[in-house]
């Protein structure tokens, strides 16, 4: 493989896990120190930790997020949670472990998605972390080995992952953890931990002596502390002996850090543990399990494990030095992993394979054969190739390479005995991984099919922001980049801002953060905030400079995020799922995902080298991934896909941004004309006469290569979609949904660019070059336009951060919390297909794609458009209205689309523009719902009474909204709408207000609830026509005579009393009386208060009955008296002119019909407080009975008028009344 040509057949999809104590999910737990004795011990060994100082905020920020060391662990398949990601952190004092699942059982309610720190009272040594599982009980045994020698052992449970924080803090640390100190470690100093199983484990030791210690059931075990047996390794000969015991003979030693490591000490193993089956029985005995170490000398050592003797010692490589040489080859004393175990044969005199690497050379790996006898046992390792050298090429030839790591998988779905080879290489921060596929009997043959994984292109470099543009263009492009959803982790943007402060603000002053606001509020009040408006010459202001000096700051601002983001990603190891083939990179603050490209990534990274790869994309091209392009088929798509990527590269500045959003509007819009006419315009818009001609001579090149663009292009579009895939029976994580994302939205932003270009690509055909293969262009070019109106609305979802308010989870969290727990139900609905059926012969790399690919085609946005409005239910229900109105533009102008707009426009307080947008909507809604996660905006009465009932059911379903909303005004329009649909006339001719309805009885209750709001609306608007049609088309007499009351009062208390005695109330006037007088009851003042007094003698009059309305004016009359209304004012008249109205009225009726009955008021029965006047002496009502009934006659009345006008007149001349 070269360096001018990689191929690029996998993508790395990193997956940040920003874990931050706000989110609370970490759970601190301190672990005890180690005591000689059988004590009790407390966890609380010290509660401070020691942090760096605080204003040195790139130091706090390595200290609290970058690991040391970092890996996964996989636990049996049938264990939950199954796959540990561990990491060392904080100066190596802190033990870090959470759960990387991509999947959980689907019989699983609870997920592991704490994170646990374990925090030791001594640092941990470099290469002392192992990992163990006991085979009876599903417990996690965790080796860990101190800088005081001390190995803790943590037994974990899977009630201890899964139970409450609270539990877990009650408990006590001494039943999960326990403390041993070897005594061969007085002697001998640790140097590598080995985990061999939940009993046994194996420490290197510096002086090249390998201890096992195996917990002995005999010696018994404390309360907090372990017991092992010790043991020692032995090489089985005397200079061995020798050299233990007399330190002339020793080998030399080499120095790693502050210590001396022999040049016999293991620094790298591998285990082989007998399959279980029948062939591991030999002649009645169990084959003993092997162990492979390598030392610093560069010795490979086969060892029998259970019985601790060396079985076989030849050189790492097999290469033997020349005599003349007095150099050694050294191997690095850190730990490594150069070892690699096969357990597969391919041959019968063959049990297994091993592949060593040496980190002494470049790359160099050596293939070994573990030879086994006729009747099966261990016959020693040989040399598959000794005459070949397989050296493995660096990514490039610019940078020193180092190979970190390497794993060997099997290949996915392959029967001929195909292996992944994966290799890590490192470059100081820098990584990548190469693959290769082979078979271990024929590696030279596929040693030069070389692979390489590309990083994604969410983390490249920013992009140049326009020119002759403002402060805030200048701005909202650094802030898209930024903010771009997956790029930077909190911690990230939260360290850089300080580092910023820091070091750019000294002269300006830092500003003070609002704890309200949010970070990117505070980045976008920061970061300009750096820079001083200066002034020309002339006093003006210099808003060149301002804008030159600001793009300056985001540029530090975003290099600053660049450089931190590097530490984060730097790659700790390379791991491989040994049952579903997963493979990733452990990064030093997050973890990165390795997948095969789908066909539109492969061929979009390999256009450009094509001829020199053609053999190796053509053999493995991802099939399972789309169309399987193999030949001419796949030389023509790349062909193609190379003019798309020429062409957009040549669309530069303002002709890119012409094109885009041309290009948007006829997507997005529904177009009048016909397809040619609008590819005419489109073309004639964007690149009719804007092309160079070094250009064109390039496309012109390109697409006569061709041998079939059609068919190129039907193929490219083709491979964008998933077909049928597996559907699984296990649901995803919320890290799952978190690869997901981080998968699609690379995937959506390559196939968004491609489609781009594919447009612009098809109109230079058909305008420039005339191409007469292209049969069709009007259908390929709406097959394009639906594709891209698709991508539009992905490509949208992944470059816009979600912001959703009163949140404590991010954005990713968020939108991952909504994938967790969702499952196939079928082929077209994949959003989680599981992991593939369990097997050793399944690849994770090409699942992810999958998984990826499915979970695209399962949004179904294309689906009549309603695909659309589900994206904008799906933002509505989660809060991020502000990002919802955004939106918008991408709805369709279908009943679910105009549908999700009103309830967006509606959340955004726009309730005209809403109910505009609700009535276009209600004629396509009122037919069964089409089932879509616009459910996730209804309530489950909604959906079973509302939507997809008819008309009536939906309006009143609106009018909810409305009323939710407080907007009566709209709640009384969509009212009238539901009682027009269900046949009622709502417009009542102002001549007559004379109406009733008798309403069908199946439409009684949807008509009662209609009628109630519709009361209600109107009464709080003062509408009281309409309220009292809406009344009076009550059928429950109850709730009539309710809605009568309030209607009554709110008249009157409005002064609309002359209005209320015109409306005829047709078979309710003994009810309205009955209401009046009861309002007249409860009238504390009737001089200040409502006058209901008057509207119900107004009333009654009207309708005849002057002795009704002249025995309400006399209690009125009385009331006044008894309040001393008029008593100090003589030319009050309110009580004389209310006598007079009321002689008047008795007037009207017979001679022997003018009388009353009345009730007298009792002493003191005065609200106001008066008491009892002079006034109601003169007019004798004081009596002794509280509730007396009497006749008062109108001669009566005439006497208590004629003292009325008495006390007047003796007023009115300066006398006093008594």
């Amino acid at each position: 493989m070269s360096d001018q040509s990689p191929c690029f057949l996998y993508k790395e999809t990193r997956v940040n896990l920003d874990w931050d104590d706000s989110y609370g999910n970490i759970l601190n737990i301190f672990l005890p120190i180690h005591h000689s004795g059988p004590t009790r011990r407390t966890s609380s060994h010290t509660n401070i930790v020691k942090k760096p100082e605080p204003d040195k905020p790139d130091t706090l920020f390595q200290y609290r997020h970058l690991a040391t060391a970092a890996s996964v662990y996989y636990r049996p398949i049938e264990r939950y949670p199954r796959c540990i990601l561990w990491r060392v952190l904080e100066e190596a004092q802190v033990l870090s472990l959470t759960s990387v699942d991509l999947t959980k059982p689907h019989d699983t309610r609870a997920e592991f998605s704490s994170t646990f720190r374990f925090y030791f009272p001594d640092t941990i040594r470099p290469g002392c972390v192992g990992f163990a599982d006991a085979p009876n009980k599903d417990e996690l045994v965790v080796y860990v080995m101190t800088t005081g020698n001390i190995i803790y052992t943590l037994n974990l449970s899977a009630d201890f992952f899964l139970r409450s924080a609270v539990t877990r803090k009650a408990s006590k640390d001494s039943d999960y953890c326990r403390t041993f100190s070897p005594s061969s470690f007085t002697l001998h100093s640790p140097h590598y931990l080995i985990a061999i199983d939940h009993k046994t484990l194996l420490v290197s030791l510096q002086d090249g002596v390998l201890l096992k210690l195996a917990k002995s059931d005999a010696l018994p075990e404390g309360m907090s502390m372990s017991r092992y047996a010790e043991k020692t390794f032995s090489e089985g000969t005397y200079m061995a002996f020798f050299k233990n015991r007399m330190p002339y003979f020793r080998p030399g030693t080499v120095k790693h850090g502050r210590d001396n490591v022999s040049f016999s000490a293991v620094i790298s193993s591998a285990v082989y543990f007998p399959r279980r089956c029948e062939d591991s029985v030999v002649e009645g005995r169990q084959v003993d399990p092997l162990l492979f170490t390598v030392s610093v000398d560069h010795t490979l050592k086969t060892w029998s494990l259970d019985k601790g003797v060396l079985l076989h010692a030849t050189d790492l490589l097999n290469e033997t030095a020349p005599p003349s040489s007095k150099m050694k080859t050294l191997l690095s004393p850190a730990s490594s992993q150069l070892l690699t175990v096969v357990d597969t044969s391919f041959r019968d005199d063959h049990m297994f394979y091993l592949v060593s690497f040496s980190s002494a050379t470049t790359g160099k790996f050596k293939f070994w054969a573990a030879q086994q006898s006729i009747d099966g046992e261990y016959q020693g390792l040989v040399d598959l190739y000794p005459d070949a050298e397989f050296t493995a090429a660096p990514p490039t030839l610019n940078s020193v390479w180092m190979i970190s790591e390497f794993r060997v998988t099997p290949v996915s779905g392959d029967n001929n005995g195909l292996l992944n080879l994966w290799v890590l290489w490192k470059s100081n921060t820098t990584f990548r991984v190469q693959n290769l596929q082979f078979h271990i009997l024929n590696v030279g043959e596929y040693w030069n099919t070389w692979a390489t994984a590309i990083a994604d292109s969410l983390h490249g470099p920013p992009g140049i922001p326009p020119s002759n543009v403002t402060s805030e263009d200048i701005t909202d492009h650094w802030m898209d980049w930024i903010f771009c959803p997956g790029r930077f982790s909190d911690s990230i943007l939260l360290t850089a801002l300080d580092i910023h402060r820091l070091f750019y603000w000294a002269t300006v002053g830092s500003p003070v953060d609002d704890p309200a606001d949010s970070l990117q509020s505070r980045v976008a009040k920061a970061i300009p905030g750096a820079v001083e408006l200066h002034k020309t010459e002339d006093g003006s202001p210099d808003y060149e400079r301002y804008n030159h000096e600001l793009n300056t700051q985001w540029v530090r601002y975003a290099r600053l995020c660049t450089e931190l983001d590097k530490q984060r990603c730097e790659a700790l190891s390379l791991v491989a799922d040994p049952h579903t083939g997963f493979v990733w990179t452990v990064n030093a603050d997050g973890i990165t995902a390795l997948r095969e490209c789908t066909e539109s990534e492969m061929m979009q990274h390999n256009h450009l080298t094509f001829a020199s790869n053609k053999d190796i994309l053509s053999q493995r091209s991802p099939q399972k991934l789309g169309a399987g392009l193999a030949n001419t088929e796949l030389s023509d798509a790349m062909l193609l896909v190379q003019a798309a990527t020429n062409l957009r590269n040549s669309l530069t500045g303002k002709l890119y941004e012409n094109c885009l959003w041309r290009l948007q509007r006829e997507v997005l819009e529904d177009g009048v004309f016909a397809f040619e006419d609008r590819m005419l315009s489109l073309y004639q818009n964007c690149l009719e006469g804007e092309i160079l001609d070094d250009d064109w001579d390039k496309f012109e090149e390109t697409t006569e290569a061709m041998n079939d663009p059609q068919t190129a292009f039907y193929s490219i579009l083709s491979s964008l979609f998933q077909a049928e895939g597996h559907a699984g029976a296990a649901k995803l994580t919320t890290f799952g949904g978190k690869v997901l994302v981080a998968g699609s939205r690379e995937v959506i932003h390559i196939n968004h660019d491609i489609l781009f270009g594919l447009v612009f690509v098809l109109l230079m055909l058909v305008f420039e070059g005339g191409h007469p293969k292209i049969d069709s262009p009007d259908s390929l070019y709406l097959q394009l336009l639906n594709y891209m109106r698709e991508y539009e609305v992905l490509n949208w979802m992944a470059r816009t951060p979600l912001s959703i308010p009163d949140s404590r989870l991010s954005a990713d969290d968020e939108l991952a919390k909504g994938l967790a727990g969702l499952k196939v139900t079928g082929s077209d609905q994949a959003a989680n297909s599981g992991p593939p059926p369990h097997g050793p012969g399944r690849s994770g790399s090409v699942a992810i794609s999958v998984y990826i690919r499915q979970y695209l085609a399962s949004l179904e946005l294309t689906n009549h458009g309603n695909g659309f409005a589900d994206v904008g239910a799906a933002l509505l229900s989660t809060n991020a209205a502000g990002i919802a109105m955004e939106f918008q533009k991408y709805l369709p102008a279908t009943s679910w689309g105009f549908y999700v707009r009103a309830r967006i426009q509606l959340k955004d307080r726009s309730k005209d523009t809403a109910a505009v947008t609700f009535k276009k909507a209600a004629y396509g809604l009122d037919n069964p719902a089409h089932q879509s996660t616009v459910k996730s905006l209804l309530s489950e009465i909604d959906l079973e009474t509302s939507i997809g009932k008819g008309l009536p059911q939906f309006y009143l379903h609106v009018a909810r909204l409305f009323e939710e909303a407080k907007a009566p005004e709209y709640l009384v329009e969509f009212c009238q709408l539901a009682l027009t649909a269900l046949g009622d006339e709502v417009s009542i001719p102002s001549h007559s207000l004379h109406f009733t309805t008798n309403p069908p009885q199946n439409d009684s209750t949807i008509r009662t609830e209609i009628l109630l709001k519709l009361f209600q609306s109107t009464l709080s608007l003062s509408l009281f026509d309409e309220a009292y049609i809406a009344l009076t088309r009550y059928s429950n007499k109850p709730l009539q005579r309710t809605a009568l009351r309030e209607l009554v009062g709110a008249m009157v208390e409005q002064s609309e009393g002359a209005r209320l005695c015109q409306y005829p109330f047709v078979g309710l006037q003994d009810d309205v009386d009955e209401a009046l007088a009861f309002k007249c009851s409860t009238i504390m003042d009737v001089s200040a208060g409502p006058q209901f007094h008057k509207v119900l003698y107004a009333w009654r009059t009207q309708r005849g009955d002057y002795r009704g309305a002249a025995s309400v004016l006399y209690e009125r009359l009385q009331r006044l008296q008894t309040a001393n209304i008029g008593s100090a004012d003589p030319s009050s008249c309110s009580v004389s002119d209310g006598f007079l109205v009321l002689l008047n009225a008795l007037s009207c009726v017979g001679e022997e019909q003018a009388w009353i009955l009345s009730t007298k008021r009792a002493e003191g029965d005065d609200t106001t407080g008066a008491g009892n006047t002079k006034r109601a002496k003169l007019a004798n009502t004081t009596t002794s009975s509280p509730q007396r009934r009497q006749v008062v006659t109108l001669e009566d009345i005439r006497k208590e008028y004629q003292n009325e006008v008495e006390r007047i007149g003796l007023l009115l001349n300066g006398r006093f009344f008594v």
